[in-house]
């Protein structure tokens, strides 16, 4: 028969946990407490077959008595939550669950040190990153991380220290080791007025340029003088293009970056073998960012949509048109909209990679009918802004499929279209960064026409 305390004791030893709690643990130290219950599953596991109830007295300290009460329980409960393979890692953020895209990310950047678990467990992913998070994360995610223990000690001892502390930065906070690398190297931090305003966001632009000179992919540094100053920096993101980093959700060099674009960004430049992989619908290109441009004429049809410099202008049928698609009724605008497509016969080709078709708001009833009941129609995402009533799908036609948006506007119904366009294509990222611009006014905008 097992003698009860001396396996405790054993066990104890095992796990090094100790009989008294210390100040450690008194102030909300993880490290005893996960101990603790791997050392509890262990001895229920030892246990099992001991009975339903056992007190575990631990004799000559003052950590009394533990109360172990039906050990099957607790062995079936701490199996679950401590040797489910989801509960390990993959749950550590509960807005990031283990089939989520950033998953593998968020595990490396755990292990790696270079992703921050906070108290909300919320790893929020939509929100913009602060330049004291990017620092954070850039600096320990980079190949400089074995500088970073230490730095802002031996800079405080330098003579130099005063002329090189950025007024506004707090050196003591989480990211003061890891800026203070990130600064000797001039890779990032300040700016020209000496601050670092670690609160703010950071742009595109000038994370492109951060991104490129940590991972050696230029060796030309360009300083950055105020947040405005995007537009020198510009060709940076052509480096990050060119290794296919830069994110689909990304909006444009002079928009803050979210905490997912840095790690998805980071995660690729870690493993750019397998970046290189990348189908064309998870990455986008550099002169999708660089070369939108307005146009005028959109406004009028109460929407924008991102065009880029180098195509063509948009062609405009007024009278509409009814093709095979739906809805399979007239259009009261039809506008071809992407690179001229070389056709048979005499003069321009107005066929292009993408088309948009507006609709009587009148008879959105009446459209959104036909296209439920189609049954070559697969809806593929929808969502509501407002009262606009978004939809993407697929529509099987007879010799290819076709991907479309469908709008419910307040004074039009849209239709974008990419027909038959192939998903390995260059087209398509495009047709990716069509689908996120493309933005319809609410009757509230003064830029929707009523």
């Amino acid at each position: 028969m097992i003698r009860r305390d001396h396996t405790i004791l054993r066990l104890l030893r095992f796990y090094r946990l100790p009989l008294l709690p210390s100040e450690d643990d008194k102030a909300g130290n993880t490290e005893t407490p996960e101990k603790f219950f791997t050392f509890l599953l262990h001895f229920c596991i030892v246990h099992k077959k001991l009975g339903n109830g056992c007190t575990i007295r631990c004799t000559g300290r003052e950590w009394s008595t533990i109360n172990v009460v039906k050990y099957s329980f607790f062995c079936v409960l701490f199996s679950l939550t401590l040797l489910s393979p989801k509960s390990v890692d993959a749950t550590a953020f509960s807005d990031v669950p283990d089939n989520h895209p950033l998953a593998p990310a968020i595990l490396e950047g755990m292990k790696e040190g270079y992703v921050r678990l906070g108290q909300d467990r919320v790893f929020g992913a939509d929100i913009a990153i602060t330049r004291g998070e990017f620092a954070f994360m850039l600096a320990r995610a980079s190949p400089y991380r074995s500088e970073i223990t230490g730095c802002i000690e031996r800079m405080r001892k330098s003579p130099a220290w005063n002329d090189w502390a950025l007024s506004d930065a707090d050196y003591d906070a989480y990211y003061g080791n890891p800026l203070c690398v990130l600064q000797n190297a001039d890779l990032f931090g300040a700016f020209a007025d000496d601050s670092f305003q670690p609160a703010e966001g950071v742009t595109f632009a000038e994370a492109s340029r951060s991104l490129s000179l940590t991972f050696g992919l230029t060796k030309l540094s360009v300083p950055v003088l105020e947040r405005q100053d995007w537009k020198i920096l510009k060709p940076y993101a052509s480096f990050l293009s060119a290794k296919k980093v830069i994110p689909p959700s990304v909006r444009g060099l002079a928009y803050p970056i979210s905490r997912g674009d840095a790690l998805t960004m980071l995660y690729r430049l870690r493993h750019p073998g397998k970046t290189m992989r990348l189908p064309v619908t998870e990455y986008q290109l550099a002169s999708h960012l660089t070369d939108p441009t307005a146009w005028s004429m959109w406004q009028r049809y109460g929407m924008s949509i991102p065009y880029r410099s180098t195509w063509p202008e948009p062609h405009i049928v007024q009278r509409g048109m009814t093709d095979r698609n739906v809805p399979k009724r007239p259009s009261v605008k039809h506008i071809t909209i992407g690179e001229r497509r070389s056709c048979r016969g005499i003069g321009d080709c107005i066929e292009r990679d993408f088309i948009l078709d507006l609709y009587p708001v009148e008879d959105r009833a009446d459209i959104w009918r036909d296209f439920e009941k189609d049954a070559t129609i697969r809806v593929t995402e929808s969502w509501f802004q407002g009262s606009i009533h978004s939809t993407r799908y697929r529509e099987r036609g007879e010799r290819c499929t076709n991907e479309g948006l469908l709008v419910i506007g307040p004074n039009e119904v849209y239709r974008l279209l990419a027909p038959c366009l192939k998903q390995k294509s260059e087209a398509y990222a495009y047709w990716l960064r069509l689908l996120r611009g493309f933005t319809v006014y609410p009757a509230s905008d003064p830029r929707s026409r009523r």
